[in-house]
């Protein structure tokens, strides 16, 4: 049976998007290797099949929320990244309330004077949200910024790009 909400993880590694394709700062620049850079996961109770991959079918029923969420492969603050818009190309009547949402959440941090008793951070972590209305293939393009952390806590955006990934929105009986 799937889940009541079906999260969606995006990882997207931006040093290989980087290094292959350039920063840009104007017009957001099309992902050629998406296959090999963005990479989408879901609870395995909802997924039908693309697992890992930058295109993801899942199970759904009517009135279902999907959350889209994103982080970058990069550890260690090099680059993070922030999905800014989404459009829906093919399907639109699919999908209802398609917009972006935040949520509060607790995070663990390591504790290296104590490894058993993390310290905890509270975040306030931004995802896109849709509700499925009928059932079928839905094509949109999400667009996204791959921004490098500076030591004062400003971001400096060092490309935009978008990528148009599909999801197979089947009942699931």
């Amino acid at each position: 049976m799937a889940t009541d909400i079906v999260n969606v993880g995006i990882f997207i590694d931006a040093d290989t998007i980087i290094s292959t394709q350039g920063g840009n700062t104007g017009n957001p620049v099309f992902v050629n290797n998406s296959a090999n850079t963005i990479y989408m996961v879901s609870q395995k109770a909802n997924e039908i099949s693309g697992h890992g991959a930058a295109e993801l079918n899942v199970k759904m029923h009517p009135n279902q929320d999907i959350r889209w969420r994103a982080s970058t492969l990069t550890f260690g603050g090099q680059y993070t990244v922030n999905l800014y818009a989404i459009s829906v190309t093919q399907g639109e009547s699919l999908l209802d309330r398609v917009e972006p949402a935040r949520s509060s959440e607790m995070i663990a941090e390591i504790n290296p004077n104590d490894i058993q008793n993390p310290n905890v951070l509270e975040a306030n972590l931004g995802y896109w949200s849709a509700t499925a209305y009928k059932e079928g293939n839905v094509t949109y393009n999400f667009y996204f910024q791959i921004m490098k952390p500076h030591a004062d806590g400003t971001l400096e955006t060092v490309g935009r790009f978008y990528w148009d990934p599909y999801i197979d929105i089947s009942w699931d009986n």
